[in-house]
C-alpha cells in the first residue's frame, strides 16, 4: 500500500490538470440551485507503468448567494488502479480531495467588454490518503465569457494554482461552443498547465451536448494529452434545480 501511494502522488504530479473543466463566466442567481455530476475515465503510461483513474462522480454544487454571489461544493468519489508490470496493484476507492469555493461576479458583457467573475476554491484531503494525498491547494481564476453571435460563445479561464508539495502552477482553460440549435451544441476546450519553467500538462478536448430541457442537459466528450501519454473520456449531467 505504501508503494501505491507513492504512485497516486507521482499521478497527481504528471496529471494534476486532468480533474480541471471549464467554470462559467456568470453566476447562476440568488437562491438558485445548480448540480453538475461529471463521470471522467483516465488512462495515462508513463516510465513506472499504467494508471487509470475513474471518477464515479465529481458532483459539484452551485448555489446563488444573492444575484452576484455564488457558492461552490465540489465532492470527488473516485477509483484509482495502478498497473506495474502488467500486474494490476490493489485498487483504491474512496472520497478524493475536495473543493469549497466562492465566486464573484464582476460584470456582464457590454459591447466588446466580455462578461467576467472572480473565482477562488480550497481544495482540502478526502477520506482515502492514497487518492488525496499532500492535495491541499488555493486556487484562484477570473473567467471570461464572450457571446460572438447566437450560436457562438468563448469562455476562458486564466488561473493560479498553490500546492505548497506539489508544487504551484498557472493555467488556462478555453472553451469555444456553437449550438446548431436550441438543443445541441458542440465544443472544443484547450487546457494547460505550466510554472516559468515548462508545460506541465496540455489536453484538447472535444465533445458534443444535448439540452434535453432547461434544467437538464447532457454533454460526452473524449480529450488527448499533447504532453503525456495520457487520454480520457466521459461526461457531464446537469441538473439546474431553480430557486429553493
Amino acid at each position: 500500500m505504501k508503494r501505491f501511494t507513492l504512485l497516486a502522488v507521482l499521478f497527481l504530479l504528471k496529471y494534476s490538470l486532468v480533474a480541471q473543466s471549464i467554470q462559467p463566466s456568470s453566476t447562476v442567481g440568488d437562491q438558485f440551485l445548480n448540480f453538475d455530476f461529471e463521470s471522467l475515465y483516465t488512462i495515462s503510461k508513463g516510465e513506472d507503468g499504467k494508471t487509470t483513474h475513474w471518477t464515479i462522480p465529481n458532483t459539484l454544487i452551485r448555489y446563488g448567494l444573492g444575484d452576484d454571489w455564488e457558492l461552490h461544493f465540489l465532492i470527488p468519489f473516485s477509483k484509482q488502479n495502478h498497473y506495474l508490470n502488467s500486474e494490476m496493484q490493489p485498487s483504491v476507492f474512496g472520497l478524493d480531495a475536495f473543493n469549497i469555493g466562492l465566486a464573484k461576479k464582476l460584470c456582464v458583457q457590454d459591447g466588446l467588454r466580455p462578461s467576467m467573475v472572480l473565482m477562488t476554491r480550497v481544495t482540502l484531503p478526502g477520506g482515502d490518503q492514497a487518492l488525496s494525498t499532500n492535495n491541499t491547494a488555493i486556487r484562484g481564476s477570473l473567467n471570461f465569457g464572450y457571446q460572438l453571435n447566437n450560436a457562438t460563445k468563448i469562455t476562458t479561464n486564466i488561473g493560479y494554482k498553490y500546492n505548497p508539495v506539489i508544487g504551484n502552477c498557472a493555467y488556462y482553460i478555453s472553451y469555444l461552443t456553437y449550438n446548431f440549435n436550441p438543443q445541441y451544441y458542440c465544443y472544443l476546450e484547450l487546457l494547460g498547465d505550466f510554472d516559468t519553467n515548462q508545460f506541465l500538462g496540455n489536453d484538447v478536448n472535444v465533445g458534443f451536448g444535448n439540452q434535453f430541457t432547461k434544467k437538464l442537459c447532457l454533454a460526452l466528450s473524449v480529450s488527448k494529452s499533447t504532453v503525456h501519454d495520457s487520454y480520457n473520456f466521459g461526461g457531464v449531467f446537469t441538473w439546474s434545480v431553480g430557486v429553493i
